[in-house]
């Protein structure tokens, strides 16, 4: 977490704020924990405004920002899409002072967070605005997490809601998932709803309430494969044809995750240790985990039968062949 975020979590305001980046959560909450900790309820009524620099100039949010607040010590002023701050054209025929945004930074008035939202990727940095901003306000990059961050915030959630959760059930969750924190954050407090308080959010509490996507349902189709659980592999694969997903994508699933479990495999008998080897695959290390015990099942050239045989469907399906009796029949194969 950065500093500013945890200033933040301590209650410790600053009077300008720049958020930057497309991570929608990470943009909203940090919104929402800067003004509920600032102002009470009964105080946002007169106390905080927001303005849409789309179609509003920035002077009128320093007018603003510079007026007393209204029976209250603090007000807030949150300001979205200054896109001049970037390199991209902007469209709408609004004038903004940006020598007045620059002496407002320079000296921000002491009674009011002022929070600039800049939803975009980039920001140009050449520019003397942004290059102001930056320095002279509290920054916050709401950039997309990667795995290992989203398992961080999954621990510092959880923590926060009063949870505990298994290193096996973050890997699930976020094989489930992804890095997706809005998504994350709603299946978290789904499953607090489900779980008694005394309990752990486990790898079956996960299987039991987190939507599956199709990947994953590919994933636990193999499962059951590597495990001869063939009456259970075959209701997953008929569910998703009901479910009308493409045979062809699901066999493209297959044949992603047989390559998985054949490359961890490899590097396995090549002693590269495990968390190595989710660095090699650019995958979770949980995902890893699953596919070293899925390819104890199988010898390296059973694997490569497998691998080939997969190829040899896909070619068949896009040259004719019924695509529904073609996994059938690739999945009854695997049980010789």
């Amino acid at each position: 977490m950065s500093k500013v975020l945890n200033d933040i979590e301590q209650g410790v305001y600053h009077n300008l704020y720049l958020i930057h980046g497309t991570e929608t959560y990470i943009i909203d909450d940090a919104v929402k924990k800067i003004t509920t900790g600032v102002l009470t309820e009964e105080d946002m009524e007169f106390n905080l405004s927001q303005y849409d620099l789309a179609d509003t100039p920035i002077q009128k949010a320093i007018d603003d920002a510079e007026t007393l607040s209204f029976m209250s010590d603090k007000k807030v002023v949150i300001v979205k899409n200054p896109i001049f701050l970037t390199g991209q054209k902007d469209k709408s025929k609004i004038e903004h002072n940006l020598e007045g945004l620059e002496s407002y930074a320079k000296e921000p008035n002491p009674n009011t967070v002022f929070v600039l939202v800049a939803p975009y990727e980039k920001l140009d940095k050449r520019k003397k605005i942004t290059k102001l901003l930056s320095k002279e306000a509290a920054v916050i990059e709401a950039t997309a997490f990667n795995e290992r961050n989203s398992e961080q915030w999954i621990r510092r959630k959880t923590k926060e809601m009063n949870l505990s959760i298994t290193e096996g059930a973050i890997g699930r969750l976020l094989q489930n998932v992804g890095a997706n924190l809005l998504m994350l954050d709603n299946e978290l407090h789904k499953m607090a709803i489900y779980i008694d308080e005394e309990e752990s959010i486990t790898e079956n509490t996960v299987d039991q309430m987190v939507a599956k996507t199709l990947e994953q349902n590919v994933f636990t189709l193999v499962e059951k494969v590597t495990t001869r659980k063939l009456d259970e592999a075959f209701t997953i694969l008929y569910d998703l044809l009901r479910q009308n997903e493409e045979p062809i994508k699901i066999l493209a699933l297959l044949l992603r995750q047989f390559r998985i479990i054949f490359q961890s495999k490899i590097l396995l008998q090549q002693s590269v240790p495990q968390k190595d080897i989710a660095k090699q695959l650019k995958l979770h290390p949980y995902a890893v985990k699953v596919a070293i015990n899925q390819g104890r099942q199988y010898e390296g050239e059973e694997l490569k039968d497998i691998l080939r045989t997969l190829t040899e469907v896909d070619y068949k399906m896009k040259t004719g062949g019924n695509k529904q009796l073609l996994l059938e029949m690739f999945l009854t194969s695997l049980q010789k």
